[in-house]
């Protein structure tokens, strides 16, 4: 793994993962918590056995769309383009997603959960925002 400082401020890295024959390419987005770094890899670890199914799932998924409605697969892409999502839990505030589209596109995005509580301390409300940030795309690399 290559990591770079991007802001020391902000305490995002810009990785470059390369985990079973996939690389996590970060270079045109933010970057990843350092503090996240290890574990966002041991996921990756994790999930690489399971791509080619995801891909081939979202494959099907498309051309099932397309004898459905009888669309070409341009027309089809335009109007809906299903995806397979996996998910790793970090801690109670953050997740981050693979998503797997039909063309092989996988996209690696992080949520954070923003909980906000308000009222007296007898009945508070409370809310939670969830904030999506794509983090990088995972790229096959050939052999």
């Amino acid at each position: 793994m290559k990591a770079r400082r991007q802001n020391p401020e902000s305490g995002l890295v810009k990785s470059e993962f390369r985990v079973g024959g996939y690389r996590l390419d970060t270079s045109h987005y933010d970057g990843i918590p350092e503090a996240e770094v290890s574990e966002l890899k041991v996921f990756l670890k994790d999930v690489i056995p399971y791509l080619p199914a995801a891909l081939q799932a979202a494959e099907l998924l498309q051309r099932g769309l397309e004898r459905t409605v009888s669309l070409k697969r341009q027309e089809a892409a335009e109007v809906f383009t299903p995806m397979i999502q996996l998910t790793r839990i970090f801690g109670d505030d953050v997740r981050y997603h693979l998503r797997f589209t039909w063309d092989g596109i996988i996209f690696l995005d992080r949520e954070d959960s923003v909980r906000a509580t308000a009222g007296v301390l007898k009945e508070p409300q409370s809310s939670v925002a969830r904030i999506y940030r794509p983090v990088g795309e995972l790229v096959r690399i050939e052999p």
